[in-house]
């Protein structure tokens, strides 16, 4: 059983550090976008059909700062049509408009993923370690 632990807390402290790094770097990104507006879905890229893969759907989304309209593509593609209309908070970098951040379930699931994997085998590993 040793090798169970030996194998699942390496495991669980590499999901861990990667929720770690993710949420660090995030942070790091939304102080340098400090305006707080509204994005909204306009519109949808479709990638990768391939005869193995369906194709993977990202959302569009739009916001205005100061005046100008900017588009920004998710970083994470879905299986499913994104909603169009739905709104988010976009985050804007003041210096550099086209960088923001767009606050949406997807970022958080993310990290909360990692986070509770890291947790779930770190604490399965050292619970089998001790008990047998």
């Amino acid at each position: 059983m040793i090798i169970v632990t030996i194998v699942l807390v390496p495991i669980g402290l590499a999901f861990l550090i990667t929720a770690f790094i993710i949420n660090v770097f995030r942070q790091k990104k939304k102080r340098r976008c400090s305006y707080k507006t509204h994005a909204i879905i306009s519109g949808a890229d479709r990638f990768g059909r391939t005869s193995q893969h369906k194709a993977r759907n990202y959302g569009v989304y739009e916001y205005e700062y100061q005046g100008m309209v900017y588009h920004k593509r998710s970083y994470v593609g879905t299986s499913f049509a994104p909603e169009l209309g739905k709104t988010a908070d976009a985050y804007v970098n003041p210096d550099k408009p086209e960088e923001c951040i767009i606050e949406n379930w997807v970022s958080a699931l993310a990290i909360g993923l990692f986070a509770g994997f890291g947790i779930m085998f770190t604490v399965l590993g050292a619970v089998i370690g001790i008990v047998f």
